[in-house]
């Protein structure tokens, strides 16, 4: 189960929902890393979404997408478990770091600045992985 503490019950509900979800929908046939990119790309798309529902004043609308990102870097933590010790403790720290700045959403008094800053993170790792993917070709 990830990490929801922090987030209003609705919110944990509804990331609950996400997880599962995404669990089932990436389940059958992808190999880890096409899982793991398409995961990223799911992110980057929420997060960027989320950002574009803050300008529009749509807050609720913006942390329903912000919880759907937070539980897709809870599956993405989940994913690193067969990288190499330090790797792999470096990616789960970093997952759970941008999740709990995630779980600050609701209360935070500028929510679109720290929704930017973890969108930025999950894009320079989406650019990591994807030219890590390149190289193992």
């Amino acid at each position: 189960m990830h990490r929801t503490e922090g987030l209003p019950g609705g919110m944990t509900t509804n990331c609950a929902a996400a997880a599962t979800a995404y669990t089932k929908v990436t389940a059958g046939g992808q190999s880890t890393r096409a899982m793991a990119l398409s995961l990223h790309h799911d992110a980057v798309r929420y997060l960027d979404d989320a950002m574009d529902q803050f300008d529009y004043q749509r807050r609720a609308d913006a942390e329903d997408l912000v919880c759907r990102a937070s539980a897709v870097l809870a599956l993405l933590r989940r994913s690193v478990a067969d990288c190499g010790a330090t790797v792999g403790a470096d990616l789960r720290a970093l997952y759970d770091y941008l999740t709990r700045k995630l779980a600050a959403v609701p209360s935070c008094d500028n929510p679109r600045e720290l929704v930017g800053s973890v969108l930025r993170a999950v894009l320079a790792l989406t650019s990591l992985f994807e030219s890590g993917l390149a190289h193992a070709r």
